[in-house]
């Protein structure tokens, strides 16, 4: 039998010669059809809304989509979720897809002469369903319209559905904005040396830095389907001179999370702080710019671990000569020693020679703060010659630590290193009333060098 078609049918939507209006936005003087009026006999209308569990940009949310068959004579058998571009299908009715989709269809068409198959909603003249569609929000804020379409046999023809706009709602709004953190920190290894999240990983390639694009959602979560290019760079430079940071410093996030496995600095410093940024096309509109800032690290000259007692590391710059013993390791500890890169001082002492800096750390790279140390800070000849003091009793050291101790008069303070409070200050001699931290002994040698030995305990900077 030969179908009739109805051209009059075809305008209940004022706009769609298809007979489908995305969203719900209006059009100047055009009446769109209202429940109940859809044109021609052979012409079927249906509602279709939508709701949200969440609306935090990035966030993976459940959206609800409330179907009503508004037809008098036939059946609504299968509806078309198509996406606004942006958001992302992972599920429908909790079947998870293999990739994420922008369109999903629920049911089966039957056909004009036959019933629908069993796989149809088969949705009776009159009645509602709920559908559910699991889908990640994009990163942008802002109002989303899908497009819904509805058929009972799948030929589009006249006799298929056409979206009564009037009485529905299809816009999704999207707040907020997305954010990036650094999920696998950078953590303290030694010059040139691969930064990785593992203390003193080395050129191991394991454990990389991860920065991830979290939703606008509390607790954030990580956008899955984001691809945004991250940029990583220093922030904080305490190096001197400052460091440079080398490897591949932009990486497109996979699954949400970007991965940096080869960056390194050349300087020694305490308190780098690397920064992340993205923009444009990573998950904010241009010109916005979405950052984050990682915990501080240590780079150091030397990390050697202890195998034997004493556990010694040595440094060396233009005019400074630092050898460290750490006389309380244990095997599989780690003594680091660095120079430069921390500026302090202690009163009006004149300062000759560069900071030395040691820790002994934990295989985790933990500070041990009960560490002891035998520590001799050597000064250049030349150095010591153009510093104006020349007697070998005029000669100190300038300590700054965490912990509080007795220094000379006048001359403590505190001074803030890698966001740490250190306390600083000139050593008095050691004695039998005066432990460490303490000045041992000082000499100068017949070629012009000052040696000053000291004790020295947690994780001290030393100069002179």
């Amino acid at each position: 039998m030969r179908k009739s078609h109805h051209t009059f049918g075809r305008v209940c939507l004022g706009v769609l010669a298809a007979g489908v209006l995305a969203g719900t936005f209006a059009i100047p003087g055009v009446a769109l059809a209202s429940s109940g009026s859809c044109g021609s006999s052979r012409q079927q209308c249906f509602t279709a809304t939508v709701s949200s569990a969440s609306t935090g940009a990035g966030a993976t949310t459940t959206f609800t989509f409330e179907i009503t068959n508004q037809s008098a004579r036939y059946p609504l058998n299968s509806v078309t979720l198509d996406a606004p571009t942006g958001i992302e299908i992972t599920a429908v009715q909790g079947s998870g897809l293999k990739s994420p989709a922008t369109s999903a269809t629920i049911g089966t068409p039957g056909s004009e002469h036959k019933p629908a198959p069993g796989g149809a909603l088969s949705l009776a003249p009159g009645a509602s369903i709920s559908l559910s569609v699991t889908a990640i929000l994009p990163c942008v804020s802002g109002s989303y319209n899908w497009t819904v379409t509805a058929t009972n046999d799948g030929d589009n023809d006249s006799d298929d559905f056409a979206l009564n706009a009037g009485a529905s709602n299809l816009a999704s709004a999207v707040t907020g904005s997305c954010s990036l953190a650094f999920v696998a920190q950078p953590a303290s290894t030694a010059v040139n040396d691969t930064i990785t999240s593992e203390f003193n990983s080395g050129d191991l390639g394991s454990a990389p830095v991860r920065v991830a694009v979290l939703s606008d959602t509390v607790p954030a979560e990580v956008v899955a389907d984001s691809t945004a290019p991250v940029t990583v760079g220093i922030e904080s430079n305490p190096g001197t001179p400052p460091g440079t940071l080398s490897g591949t410093r932009t990486e497109n996030a996979g699954d949400g999370v970007a991965s940096f496995s080869n960056l390194s600095i050349n300087e020694a410093g305490q308190g780098y702080t690397l920064d992340a940024t993205t923009t444009a096309n990573g998950i904010l509109g241009y010109p916005d710019v979405a950052s984050a800032t990682s915990a501080d690290f240590t780079i150091s000259d030397t990390i050697v671990i202890c195998s034997k007692l004493p556990c010694t590391a040595s440094v060396a710059t233009t005019t400074t000569n630092g050898l460290i013993s750490a006389t309380s390791s244990s095997t599989g500890d780690y003594l680091a020693v660095g120079a430069g890169g921390i500026s302090y001082s202690c009163g009006s002492y004149p300062l000759t020679s560069d900071p030395v800096s040691f820790d002994l750390l934990s295989a985790g790279g933990v500070a041990q703060s009960s560490a002891r140390f035998k520590a001799t800070l050597e000064i250049s000849a030349a150095a010591v010659a153009a510093s104006g003091h020349r007697a070998i009793w005029t000669w100190q050291i300038c300590y700054a630590s965490t912990v509080q101790f007795r220094a000379l008069p006048h001359t403590g303070g505190k001074v803030s290193i890698g966001g740490v409070t250190y306390y600083t200050g000139l050593l008095p001699n050691c004695s039998r009333y005066q432990q460490a931290p303490c000045v041992l002994f000082r000499y100068k040698d017949r070629a012009g060098n000052v040696f000053i030995t000291l004790l020295a305990d947690g994780d001290p900077v030393i100069r002179s």
